[in-house]
Formats: structure tokens, sequence, C-alpha cells
């Protein structure tokens, strides 16, 4: 997955006509894969879906996540307590887990830091986050009904383009 995530990357950079190549990759202080400059991007997996989002302004995270039953009570401290508590709202708590955990992951890696931010320090029970004094809008991402995407950026994302493609 981590390969097609990286063919992923390269489509994007050759269609849109970046100056980048792999052979360009970088990796910050966080181990986060970047390039010195433009574009900022993220790639994320789960079960036999690989996503990749790139962006010229601001900053950029996804996260996708297939829905599947585990024992999310063990990962109550993860979350604030607004946030677990919205989670035991939905019907389905697995779809409220997960739709809650893509959206965590997708503004810790927008930011940049990853799992080296404490997750219950970051909430993301709105569609809008403060976190150092910048804004991350959290938006939903449909790709299957079996899974839950969420992405986050600091440039409000206007034109969102899906795109499959079968390796």
């Amino acid at each position: 997955m981590s390969v097609c995530g990286k063919l992923l990357l390269r489509e994007l950079l050759i269609e849109y006509s970046s100056k980048y190549s792999l052979a360009d990759l970088q990796y910050d202080e966080y181990h986060r894969p970047c390039f010195d400059c433009r574009p900022d991007f993220n790639i994320s997996h789960s079960g036999n879906v690989v996503i990749c989002t790139m962006t010229d302004e601001g900053q950029i995270g996804i996260d996708i996540e297939q829905v599947k039953q585990l024992d999310f009570a063990d990962f109550a401290d993860f979350f604030t307590g607004n946030e677990w508590h919205y989670i035991n709202e939905f019907d389905n708590k697995f779809d409220g887990f997960y739709s809650f955990w893509t959206r965590k992951e997708a503004v810790l890696k927008a930011i940049g830091s990853g799992f080296h931010t404490p997750l219950n320090s970051v909430d993301v029970s709105d569609e809008k986050l403060v976190y150092d004094e910048i804004t991350y809008q959290i938006s939903p991402l449909n790709i299957h009904p079996d899974y839950k995407c969420h992405i986050a950026t600091t440039v409000f994302a206007q034109n969102i383009e899906l795109r499959e493609i079968n390796f």
C-alpha cells in the first residue's frame, strides 16, 4: 500500500506539472514526508484503499479507515470528553468511532506533528479547529460505504476531485 501511495503521489506531481519528483522527497523533524516548498501532500491507506491528496496552498492532511469491529472503548483516552460524547451518540458506534478517528488523524497530519501531539489535546468535534493560531477546515470524503475518510486543510477546499485508479 505504501508503494501505491507513492505511485499516486507521482501521478499527481506529473499531472500538475510539478517541478518535483519522488527523488526530491525529504522528511521533516516528525518524519513527515515533504518537499522543500510547495506542494503539500498527504497519503493514507486502509484495507485495500490508498488515497493521496495534494495542495499548492496551505497544509493538508487526510485519513481513511475501513470500518470494522473493534473494542473502541480501549481508545477512550485518545479522545476529548466532547468527542467521546458525540461518538456515543451515533446509532452505529463503529461509524462514530471511525468518523472521529479519521477527523483527528487528518488534522494531526495537516498540523504536521502526527501522533507526536497528544490525541486528546485536539478536539475535532466541529468542522473547524484552531491550533497554534492556524485554522483547519475538516471535511468528510465519501469514498466507499465501508470506509470513513476525512480531509483537513488550512485553505478551504473548494474543488476536491476524486478519481479511482486501479493498479
